[in-house]
C-alpha cells in the first residue's frame, strides 16, 4: 500500500512484513518503526549491513559513531567527508527515543555521479 508522507518521497507500507520502503530522488530506505524488530533482529541486520557494503561497495570507508544522543546504534560508511557535495553512502541507525527496540532505519543514499572503479 503506497502512502505520500513527504512531497518528494514515495513510500509504501507492506503490512506481512511491517516495513516501510521509501523510495525519493536522493535514494532509498526501509525502516521498521511500525513494526519493530527484535534485538536479535536488529543485531543480524546489522551484521548484514556491514557484509553487504563491505562486499558490494567497497569504496564506502567506515565513519566513527559519533554516539548521538536518542540513538543506541548510528553507523555511516561513507564516500567523501561531511560538505562534500559528491559524499554519498548507508546509514544504519537505531532508536532508542521510545524505549528500547523503537525502531531502525538502513538508507543508501544515491551517489551524485556513477560509480567508477
Amino acid at each position: 500500500m503506497q502512502m505520500k508522507l513527504w512531497p518528494q518521497e514515495e513510500t509504501w507500507f507492506d503490512p506481512r512484513s511491517g516495513w516501510l520502503p521509501t523510495r525519493s530522488k536522493g535514494g532509498c530506505s526501509i525502516e521498521d518503526t511500525l513494526r519493530p524488530l527484535t534485538m536479535e533482529d536488529r543485531d543480524r541486520l546489522a551484521a548484514l549491513a556491514a557484509d553487504m557494503v563491505s562486499s558490494k561497495l567497497p569504496v564506502l570507508e567506515a565513519e566513527a559513531d559519533n554516539g548521538s544522543f536518542g540513538f543506541d546504534l548510528m553507523k555511516y560508511w561513507v564516500q567523501y567527508p561531511r560538505g562534500d557535495k559528491r559524499r554519498w553512502g548507508v546509514e544504519l541507525s537505531r532508536s532508542t527515543w521510545h524505549g528500547p527496540g523503537s525502531d531502525t532505519l538502513l538508507k543508501i543514499s544515491q551517489p551524485p555521479e556513477p560509480i567508477t572503479p
